[in-house]
């Protein structure tokens, strides 16, 4: 099953090697670690760069998170579950 959500979540990352990188985040209560980013691109949003990573959990499910940094914040964009 497919969602798009546009939700705003917590997330804890860590920077390796100059860049950033989700680690977990919480989402309905529950606690999401990642398991490997899959995918990492930007968008330019006028002055800004979001930053978009395509993740898989512990579990079956596949994420779509994006940072923005003019709050800073984090959004939860999409998710996929089997």
């Amino acid at each position: 099953m497919f969602e798009t959500l546009n939700q705003p979540v917590d997330v804890l990352t860590v920077f390796l090697d100059g860049r950033v990188r989700p680690l977990r985040f919480r989402w309905k209560g529950r606690v999401i670690r990642v398991k490997k980013v899959t995918g990492e691109w930007s968008r330019r949003e006028g002055s800004h760069r979001l930053a978009y990573f395509s993740i898989e959990s512990h579990g079956s499910e596949s994420y779509e998170l994006c940072y923005d940094p003019r709050g800073p914040s984090w959004m939860l964009c999409k998710a996929w579950s089997t």
